[in-house]
């Protein structure tokens, strides 16, 4: 239930970073920092209704900021394999509300972080690809990432309880020959489908 709508978000954001390539093109590196500074953020928080009580609403955060840094390394050690790392660090804080907690009480809010915002991310893959015949090739791969604890609250509740640490890891082997190409995009495809399956709602 909701009486009163939530405006529009916005945005300001600035991004610098730098590239670099070593070793022949063999290893690359890549850093950015950011900042992004936003205004009535929307966030779901709680509100007091005179008839239901505690209720949740999609409320605007006046001010608040996140800001970080991320790298990336991309690595060719040999011939056909390819390493990958990346990491990123986020400092998300709201600078500016006052809202109604879990217990009803009005709080101020400032300096919180963002709920959902992990501060850390890192994520790694690896893949090797090698001839077996005439114009056929076979490769395997494998793919790491990991996630830190978030804070699950929405805006308004000061709660000390975390999301758990994700971490996740996906490998795959395939050939690659005549007609490899379309076996290759088949299977981006069929992830891609299955991934949009995981994150689709279920409704009961």
């Amino acid at each position: 239930m909701q009486y009163v709508p939530a405006v529009q978000e916005s945005i300001l954001s600035y991004e610098g970073g730098a590239k670099a390539q070593f070793l022949d093109r063999r290893l690359s590196i890549n850093g950015a920092l950011f900042y992004m500074d936003y205004t009535n953020k929307q966030l779901r928080s709680k509100r007091i209704d005179p008839t239901f009580g505690i209720i949740d609403v999609i409320v605007n955060i006046p001010k608040s900021h996140i800001q970080g840094a991320e790298v990336e390394i991309n690595a060719l050690p040999a011939r056909g394999l390819s390493l990958g790392l990346a990491a990123t660090y986020i400092d998300s804080k709201i600078d500016q509300y006052s809202g109604v907690n879990a217990g009803g009480l009005v709080a101020n809010f400032a300096g919180s972080a963002i709920p959902f915002t992990p501060s850390q991310q890192y994520g790694g893959n690896a893949r090797y690809e090698y001839p077996v015949a005439q114009s056929i090739s076979a490769f395997i791969s494998a793919q790491l990432t990991y996630r830190s604890k978030t804070m699950p609250s929405s805006a308004g509740q000061r709660t000390t309880i975390l999301t758990p640490t994700g971490c996740s890891m996906r490998s795959s082997a395939s050939s690659l020959g005549v007609g490899g190409r379309r076996c290759f995009w088949a299977k981006i495809l069929q992830q891609i489908l299955l991934d949009q399956r995981r994150r689709r709602p279920r409704h009961h």
